[in-house]
């Protein structure tokens, strides 16, 4: 009986910035990135959500969304993880959130 197998090298993430920081009038909008990069040499998946954890139930912010929550890079790529703010009708004040990716990188499987 013969067997085959391969072993799959593993991804490396790196991300910047490290925080981001909006100051916006009431019922304006503006757009952020966070930049995600593949160092590895293997496949590198991600998933993102805000105010939780991917896949775990919670509340996310009205004032902030994430129009693209999972993507794939091959490895030595890099690509963007947009966030959108719109103050709408918020009442003036600090509002915080958390932005949480998950990976398939063993070493970094989540950023926050």
């Amino acid at each position: 009986v013969g067997i085959i197998g391969s072993r799959q090298l593993p991804p490396n993430v790196a991300s910047s910035p490290q925080s981001i920081l909006v100051q916006l009038k009431q019922g304006l909008t503006c757009s952020a990135n966070v930049t995600l990069e593949n160092k590895g040499t293997g496949p590198l998946s991600w998933q993102a959500a805000l105010g939780h954890r991917p896949g775990q139930t919670g509340n996310s912010p009205t004032w902030v969304n994430l129009p693209g929550v999972a993507g794939d890079y091959l490895p030595e790529s890099r690509g963007l993880v947009r966030l959108n703010f719109d103050t709408g009708v918020l009442s003036p004040g600090d509002y915080i959130t958390t932005l949480f990716i998950a990976t398939n990188d063993v070493d970094t499987p989540e950023i926050t």
